[in-house]
């Protein structure tokens, strides 16, 4: 479509210009993922996904990739639907720990440098892994 300006030139305004005009973040952009590549996640959500299921990541990927070649289905949320079939498999994610953890009743974090203090505020670091290291002690 061709627009005349007050001065006598034309424009054209194009669905190419508004896209360069969008900025796009860096983090939003999604990569294709399988086989087919039909599989797309930020680089924040294949993080997800390799934390989630760090032993066969790749072949849970895989099969939804298979899937949606095979089937020609459409997902919104690539992460949520393999999390889903997951818990429909009985699947528990290795953060998910069976054993009950031995109640801690006080710890001594005097030897806590401000760097690890800060950590543990900002729930970066546990008490159990200061523990680990032998940077806090259980009294």
């Amino acid at each position: 479509m061709a627009h005349k300006m007050s001065h006598g030139m034309s424009y054209k305004v194009s669905t190419l210009n508004k896209l360069k005009k969008t900025k796009i973040k860096k983090e939003d952009i999604k990569k294709k993922y399988g086989e087919n590549q039909n599989v797309l996640f930020t680089d924040e959500e294949y993080e997800k996904v390799k934390a989630y299921f760090p032993n066969d990541y790749e072949q849970r990927i895989q099969a939804l990739d298979d899937y949606i070649q095979s089937k020609g289905a459409k997902y919104k949320d690539f992460v949520a639907t393999l999390k889903n079939w997951a818990r429909k498999d009985g699947y528990k994610p290795p953060n998910v720990k069976e054993e009950k953890k031995e109640e801690i009743k006080a710890v001594d974090l005097s030897n806590l440098t401000q760097e690890e203090y800060g950590l543990l505020m900002k729930k970066k670091i546990t008490i159990e892994e200061l523990i680990e290291k032998g940077r806090v002690h259980v009294g």
